[in-house]
């Protein structure tokens, strides 16, 4: 590098040195050939100036060479910049794993270097940490907002804010707008921001036995079990007397009318944002006061809130201003539904995590603000004795819960012969034994661990086998690519609500086969109640929730959670015994039909809401001759 400097050194001093030459003698010439008007000297300097001119072209002719190859002089000098860089940061992050598998400290300057790799890898959590030793307002915003976006979908939402002020302080409209979406989400969950509604008397008397049932979302624009829940407990209670009506959050369904009717009952619609796109406090803010002037207008005899807790807070905050007796249906644990996911996605170990860097705050709010809400109801819905176990631990007494199950509506879900037409258009043929699965594709499901053993049950037997899923959900890319080479295996997708019966008709054993995690311990979900309803042969993962389920009905088998092995031979033996499953799918069809109708159910909702008033003149709405199979846990 020293030596190729002196070349060009010695070179410069030797061009100037030759051109200040050709220059005097130039000169000189020009004089002389103007003082002596002589031919020959105007020759000599016609000459020395031809041939300076041609030794300046050369000389532009090398500068433009090298000013051709200037950017990529520059461009090499960049990349070695950048993977000395790269060096150095390889570096840094080798240290710091090294220091951090022997306990020692990280170097403070070092922590610029390593943040973004952190990041990138999926160490927000470790990179969060380390920047907590530094001037956050010294790193790149761009580096920035990458941390502050993993950190807020890994659920560490004051983690987020923290690094969000910074970003704010150097960023945009659209930085101040997360910060501002983190705050939100942060007040309402914590209790910092509680809704208020102005006590004031009704207008009128309460309506004798309307009931306004608070839900986030609802038929025909979601189609899922916690809606179709929803519309069947409102026929139901209409059948038995009542009036009941729905309201959905604001800014469901956008552009639809005020109210829809749908199969008798009426949907109640609030115009304005949806709930994730606009602070979560103003959000709020705006729906308690739409749906109060709604329940100002409706006068409703009970509010009847069902998850998740903001329908919760809204019937609360209305209920205590207008003195309504308040109903919370705690249909499902969606923080630990959230935990299960998370810990799928990032692939966390849970104990490992909370030792290292505590649980995501978004879980923890989440259940403390849902225990909240519950303890403030006047009353506890929920669906199974399992679940009203878990409400207990939060602080509800036993004698405040109500246990609603889980059921089907009978005539809807009639028991089924295969469908031909279907079945040949899927190229099922006669005699094939199809082992199928009808609702949402999550991680929790569990359809990965059905998938498996499809695969060995198909290798294992002489009978015709093939596998049916129907449904959507994030996980149906990772499905299709584990089933790509079993043969056999069909993936429908979501499919319209009117053709859904047709393919439980092709299904003769109908797996449910939820994972080991808390939510679906806790959590009963609606589909073996309708495969029930249908005739199909049960089979169901043995966590708690399903194993009551079985236990209860007699009419379904159990396999291990998350065993591939134990589902293979539960599923070998019964493709091989007909009659065994012809004999569970006629108990479970009986069952559902005696023990889990929404008629039943509604019952049990009369006699809670006659509870709560008292003297008031719902009680009249009471129909005769209960089910034996209604009860009340209390």
């Amino acid at each position: 590098m020293l030596a190729r400097r002196a070349v060009r050194t010695l070179r410069q001093a030797l061009r100037r040195t030759v051109y200040g030459a050709l220059g005097c003698v130039l000169v000189v010439a020009l004089a002389a050939a103007v003082a002596t008007r002589s031919w020959v000297a105007t020759t000599v300097g016609i000459a020395l100036i031809t041939g300076t001119l041609l030794l300046v072209l050369r000389e532009l002719r090398e500068l433009r060479l090298r000013l051709h190859k200037l950017p990529e002089r520059l461009a090499t000098a960049r990349d070695r910049l950048t993977e000395q860089r790269h060096v150095q940061t390889r570096l840094a992050v080798e240290l710091y794993d090294q220091g951090r598998a022997l306990g020692r400290p990280f170097p403070v300057d070092l922590v610029p270097l390593v943040l973004r790799p952190l990041i990138a890898r999926g160490d927000a959590l470790a990179a969060d940490d380390l920047g907590r030793r530094v001037d956050l307002a010294e790193i790149p915003v761009h580096v920035l907002r990458r941390l502050r976006d993993n950190l807020q979908r890994r659920g560490y939402l004051d983690r987020a804010l923290r690094v969000a002020e910074f970003c704010t302080t150097g960023g945009d409209d659209a930085d101040r707008r997360v910060e501002a979406m983190l705050r939100g989400e942060i007040a309402v969950a914590s209790g910092a921001y509680m809704p208020y509604v102005e006590p004031r008397t009704p207008d009128g008397a309460p309506v004798p036995g309307r009931v306004l049932h608070l839900v986030g979302k609802s038929l025909p624009h979601s189609q899922a079990g916690y809606t179709i829940r929803t519309h069947y407990i409102a026929m139901a209670q209409r059948d038995a007397g009542l009036d009941p009506q729905v309201v959905t959050q604001t800014g469901f369904a956008p552009g639809s009318a005020p109210s829809e009717t749908v199969d008798g009952i009426v949907y109640h619609r609030l115009p304005g944002p949806e709930v994730k796109s606009t602070p979560l406090d103003v959000w709020l803010e705006r729906h308690v006061a739409q749906t109060a002037e709604l329940v100002r207008t409706l006068r409703p005899a009970i509010l009847h809130a069902a998850s998740d807790y903001l329908n919760a807070l809204t019937a609360e905050a209305i209920g205590a201003a207008y003195g309504i007796p308040v109903v919370y249906e705690s249909r499902g644990f969606w923080e630990e539904t959230y935990l299960s996911r998370q810990l799928q996605r990032y692939g966390w170990d849970l104990a490992q995590l909370a030792g290292s860097y505590g649980l995501p705050d978004f879980y923890l709010r989440r259940r403390e603000v849902e225990d909240r809400v519950r303890r403030a109801a006047d009353r506890v819905v929920t669906l199974a004795d399992v679940m009203a176990d878990r409400i207990v631990e939060g602080g509800v007494p036993r004698e405040r819960i109500t246990v609603v199950p889980n059921a089907v509506d009978v005539s809807a879900f009639p028991v089924l012969e295969r469908n031909a037409e279907l079945a040949g258009r899927l190229g099922i043929a006669p005699g094939t034994v199809v082992i199928g699965y009808i609702s949402s594709l999550a991680e929790y499901e569990g359809i990965d661990t059905l998938v498996a053993a499809y695969g060995r049950v198909r290798a294992a037997t002489g009978t015709p086998v093939a596998l049916l899923v129907v449904g959507d959900g994030p996980v149906l890319p990772e499905l299709r690519a584990a089933a790509e080479d079993l043969g056999g295996v069909h993936f429908t997708g979501q499919v319209p609500h009117d053709t859904v019966l047709d393919y439980y008709s092709l299904i003769d054993v109908f797996v449910v086969p939820r994972r080991p995690v808390e939510v679906c311990h806790l959590v009963t979900p609606l589909k073996p109640f309708e495969a029930f309803s249908t005739g199909r042969t049960v089979v169901l993962s043995d966590v708690r929730a399903l194993a009551a389920i079985a236990r209860q009905s007699g009419a379904a088998e159990l396999f291990r959670a998350g065993d591939v092995e134990s589902l293979t031979e539960v599923l070998l033996e019964l493709i091989a015994d007909p009659d065994r499953r012809r004999r569970l799918a006629e108990a479970g069809a009986q069952w559902v039909r005696a023990e889990r109708t929404w008629a039943a159910n509604a019952q049990i909702y009369l006699r809670l809401y006659d509870e709560m008033q008292g003297a008031v003149a719902i009680g009249s709405a009471r129909s005769a001759g209960e089910p034996a199979s209604a009860r009340t846990s209390r």
